[in-house]
């Protein structure tokens, strides 16, 4: 803009929605499956510049135990998207603990995960048991050394022989407890050296 013996310089400038950039934010910190829950999600959120939109991944877990989905997407300003996490409880024992990382090309954000499995675990001692030349009873020891709080359900085949009974062929044991089981033979239904097998069995374990 000119006049009479002077000059003025006048800036224009605008704006067009979508010109800043993508934020990454997770709506948890954290996720705590505990000792049951085996799926829990979290948004994936865009909280940057209206109208920009936010390509994010998440990297492979190093565990087995979890799983996500989705693990790729694109998030507009404003938005989120959920992704669902689920553990698989039969690849892991005790706590466990991981840490999740979502990356974006503006920044990246990590989530906590962390579940509790507690199992029941079996003991038998001993694992072989001799009457000799004179005993009619022996006993042995059904122990529970899983985690606290669990109980342990047991069953016991029954004897393919008929000079040998059990006191007992199946039961329940509370974590740190034991049951003692009684073994009697009839050495009138037998000559010479004899010997069978017994199979206890609890969830997946076995001990003969």
């Amino acid at each position: 803009i000119s006049g009479a013996g002077s000059t003025s310089t006048i800036t224009i400038s605008a704006s067009t929605s979508g010109t800043g950039s993508p934020i990454l934010q997770l709506s948890e910190g954290s996720l705590g499956f505990g000792e049951s829950q085996n799926s829990l999600t979290f948004l994936v959120k865009n909280v940057g510049t209206a109208g920009t939109v936010l390509d994010w991944s998440i990297a492979t877990p190093t565990v087995d135990w979890l799983t996500l989905t989705p693990m790729t997407g694109s998030t507009n300003a404003g938005s989120g998207t959920l992704v669902t996490a689920v553990v698989d409880r039969s690849k892991f024992h005790g706590s466990v603990t991981t840490t999740v990382t979502v990356n974006s090309s503006n920044n990246n954000a990590t989530l906590s995960v962390s579940a509790v499995n507690k199992q029941a675990s079996m003991e038998v001692s001993p694992e072989m048991v001799n009457f000799g030349a004179v005993s009619t009873s022996q006993t042995f020891t059904i122990k529970n050394v899983g985690d606290e709080g669990t109980s342990l359900h047991w069953t016991m085949s029954e004897p393919t022989v008929d000079w040998l009974t059990a006191s007992a062929l199946s039961g329940n044991i509370n974590a740190g407890s034991s049951k003692s089981i009684t073994l009697t033979i009839d050495r009138t239904k037998f000559t010479g050296d004899v010997s069978t097998n017994l199979v206890v069995t609890a969830g997946n374990q076995n001990a003969t």
